[in-house]
């Protein structure tokens, strides 16, 4: 055939829309497969939540640790946690009418039992949907996987029991038929240890790792730092509990912007100006601005992703942090990436910083994404929004008022910053930062006390457009404002 001939087969009458029609049809059909096969997978995709996928640096006695539960044994005997008390062991979730997930979850723990089957390591699986899996049904299920009686517990009991023990202890969403698709990890002392997706061969292998590690241990790893992909939480400190309390109050797991926004309320929604404020700190605890009364206080805003300036900028305040420690002074330190700089993250940066955990005078702070903007806005007349922030370091009397904004990257600035910091640490009494009202026009003109008349703009005299120096080395009319720039970097 030659090119012409080839050419003109679609010129021919009827081929090319036959051509067209045909090539519709492939196309539709491809889009209702993918449609009806995703209506396929969406229940178990429901039925079966991702595991998170982000690993943390936490200090081991900063996981949650288990409580006690009770549960029933395919054998129909109690299983309690007490049973495992000093071992190793990892918890699953699932239910034995799942047609798909569950089915190769237990076959990976099978796979599990046999490669460790050299280590005092407990499987421990419970079941999701109690009210068809009973004793009996678990039974002839776990032989289906040939699970070892003395070393693979398969459990059931009441359905809302089932859910506490998932959301409590576990820190997953659990409920009939549904929960999530990864293998929990238990040391011996009972901290909830690491998190594993079995269906990723890397996380089996790091798997090994955890249990190895664990079983290595002969005591409480205490303040050892732990890589994990559990969710941080702060364990509470008896020795601040309340008159009356014989308990610290469950520890609080806050490693998402939602449970930042749960922590610190709706109430800020409704001002109409932010005159006080709640944000979140790195260990998961409230941070009221109140708590700053009678503080001299320097705030500054970044974001952890940032690769450069905020790098600059937090090296800068940890040499002030560091040079005036034990004068009194605190920092505060906020994010403008709510979305992303969760406390477990604003943690692991301080401490990349070189804070110490227990060190309360340098705070880093989170909020929600609007309450953050108008913290900036309204509280300190700066900006913060995403990955764009103010870049000054923002100095704060103890009446909670802007006192002076410097620039961290102005060595003069920072020596103004100093001088400053001094003199508000002096004040005992809250100094008028009212700005004097301008010259009256009645008073132009008017005699000098030799005689002669001026009109105020003479070199070197005060004249109409110019405000005098305050206490704290800045213009009263800019420090009421903190807006305009005076040499020091002070810009808004």
């Amino acid at each position: 055939m030659s090119g012409d001939e080839g050419g003109s087969f679609f010129r021919r009458p009827g081929v090319l829309g036959s051509t067209i029609v045909l090539g519709a049809a492939i196309v539709l059909t491809l889009l209702t497969v993918l449609r009806f096969r995703g209506r396929e997978s969406a229940p178990i995709d429901e039925a079966h939540a991702q595991p998170q996928h982000e690993i943390y640096q936490v200090r081991w006695d900063r996981l949650p640790k288990i409580d006690d539960f009770e549960l029933t044994e395919r054998a129909g005997t109690p299983w309690r946690t007490a049973d495992v008390q000093g071992k190793v062991w990892v918890v699953s979730f699932f239910f034995s009418r799942c047609p798909s997930v569950c089915k190769r979850q237990n076959e990976a723990i099978r796979g599990l039992q046999s490669r460790l089957k050299d280590r005092d390591v407990t499987f421990v699986s419970i079941t999701c949907d109690p009210a068809y899996d009973s004793p009996a049904i678990l039974s002839a299920y776990a032989n289906k996987y040939e699970a070892d009686p003395e070393r693979w517990k398969f459990l059931t009991g009441p359905i809302d029991r089932i859910k506490e023990i998932g959301t409590g202890n576990f820190h997953i969403s659990v409920g009939p038929e549904t929960h999530a698709t990864s293998l929990m990890v238990i040391d011996r002392w009972g901290r909830y240890r690491d998190r594993i997706d079995w269906e990723q061969t890397k996380e089996l292998d790091r798997l090994f790792e955890v249990v190895d590690t664990c079983l290595a241990e002969s005591s409480p790893p205490g303040e050892i730092e732990v890589e994990t992909r559990v969710p941080y939480t702060d364990g509470g400190d008896p020795a601040e509990l309340e008159h009356g309390a014989t308990h610290a109050e469950p520890a609080r797991t806050v490693i998402t912007p939602q449970a930042v926004a749960e922590l610190i309320g709706d109430s800020w929604k409704s001002k109409e100006w932010t005159d006080r404020f709640d944000l979140v700190d790195r260990h998961g605890r409230l941070f009221r601005s109140e708590s700053m009364a009678g503080k001299v206080w320097v705030t500054s805003f970044f974001f952890t992703r940032c690769p450069s300036i905020c790098k600059r900028m937090n090296e800068r305040v940890a040499s002030l942090h560091q040079s005036l420690a034990g004068k009194g002074i605190e920092f505060v330190s906020i994010t403008s990436d709510s979305a992303h700089d969760v406390p477990v993250k604003l943690d692991a940066y301080a401490r990349g910083l070189g804070l110490a955990d227990d060190d309360d005078t340098w705070k880093f702070l989170v909020g929600e994404p609007l309450q953050t903007r108008r913290v900036a806005s309204e509280f300190f007349t700066a900006f913060a929004d995403g990955e764009a922030h103010d870049e000054h370091l923002i100095l704060m009397d103890k009446w909670g008022r802007v006192r002076g904004k410097y620039r961290f990257d102005d060595d003069a600035a920072i020596v103004e910053l100093r001088l400053a910091i001094d003199r508000l640490s002096a004040e005992t009494e809250p100094p008028d930062l009212t700005p004097p009202p301008p010259p009256s026009p009645d008073d132009e003109g008017d005699e000098s006390p030799d005689g002669t008349e001026t009109d105020g703009s003479d070199d070197g005299e005060s004249g109409a457009g110019e405000t005098t120096a305050g206490d704290d080395g800045r213009d009263s009319a800019d420090r009421a404002s903190a807006s305009e720039s005076d040499g020091n970097g002070a810009n808004r």
